[in-house]
Order: C-alpha cells, then structure tokens, then sequence
C-alpha cells in the first residue's frame, strides 16, 4: 500500500502541474516520499522524518502495544478522520500482519539521486537509531542522516523549532535561487 500511496502522490504532483517539488514526508509519508523519489527519479530534495525504510522488531511492537490501547488511539484520530476505527485497524494489521512484516525497501534506495535528508528522534518509538543511519547509507552519498535529541517519532510536535532549523539549513544548501 506504501508503493501504491507512492503512485497517488506522483499523480497529484503531475495533475498540479508542479516541475519537481520537494517532498517531505514523515513515518509512512516518509517511505512514501521516498518510494516516490525512487521511482520518479527527482532531483529535487528529499526529507524524510521518521520514515521507514523496512521493518524492525521495535516497529512492529509497538504497533502491537498501540492496538491493546486501540479506543484512546482511535478517539484521538477521530479529530482528524471520520472512519477513524476503521482506518487505525487496516493501518496497524497491516503494519503487523506476517507478510508485512517482511517490507523492505532498502535494496532500492540506492535508486534515489536526490538530495536526501534523513532526519529521526533518537528516542523514536517505533525505530532504533541505527535505523535513520542505515536508510542513509542505503541511499549513498547523497543522504544525510540526523538524530535529533531527545526526541520520538512525532518531531514536528517535540521539537519543531530544531526540525524547523534542520530542514531549512539543508534546503538551503540543496535548492538553487
């Protein structure tokens, strides 16, 4: 499902008529973007916040512990979305389910030729640190990872003003004009 949110963000960027955007993507947004950036072959850049580039142990437990919370999940996602229940348990069976559990893109990653910048929480819930580092080294020279401190995996809620400050020093080294 990943890989086909990755041909609906190709579709939308096409329909608006935008000549290579950057794209920022964050948790299943970032394996998005960069799913996105392999198959588009962008040369713009690429942020990537707590994205996943396979999935560990750590991922797919907590998930698990999220769906024994599944009624306070659900009611805070309700905010945002009408068929909240519904859309929590196809996310997170199929974040747990057997055959997704064997997802791994890092093979691929080597396809991106953008400007990548790898950004995660040191403390994320649902990654080990290493995983930023080894999705960047997947990419090749032209990633870079970042841990931030002290940080989980909803930055832009933990420490917006350093992903803030991050994300603009990287653009700004990366994008011309």
């Amino acid at each position: 499902w990943l890989h086909d949110e990755a041909v609906v963000l190709g579709r939308v960027i096409e329909e608006v008529g935008v000549q290579d955007p950057i794209v920022v993507g964050h948790s299943d947004g970032g394996s998005i973007a960069a799913i996105r950036a392999i198959t588009s072959q962008t040369r713009a850049p690429t942020v990537l916040l707590a994205a996943h580039s396979w999935v560990e142990a750590i991922t797919a437990a907590e998930i698990a512990r999220m769906r024994s919370n599944r009624d306070q999940i659900v009611n805070s996602l309700a905010r945002f979305h009408e068929s909240a229940g519904a859309l929590f348990d196809a996310w997170s069976l199929a974040w747990t389910s057997d055959e997704f559990l064997r997802w791994d893109i890092r093979s691929d990653l080597h396809q991106m030729s953008c400007p990548t910048l790898v950004l995660q929480g040191d403390s994320d819930e649902f990654a080990s640190s290493e995983h930023a580092t080894v999705t960047a080294e997947s990419i090749g020279n032209n990633a870079t990872a970042t841990l931030l401190p002290d940080a989980g995996h909803l930055l832009h809620h933990q420490c917006p003003k350093v992903l803030v400050d991050t994300v603009s020093r990287f653009l700004y080294q990366h994008v011309d004009g």
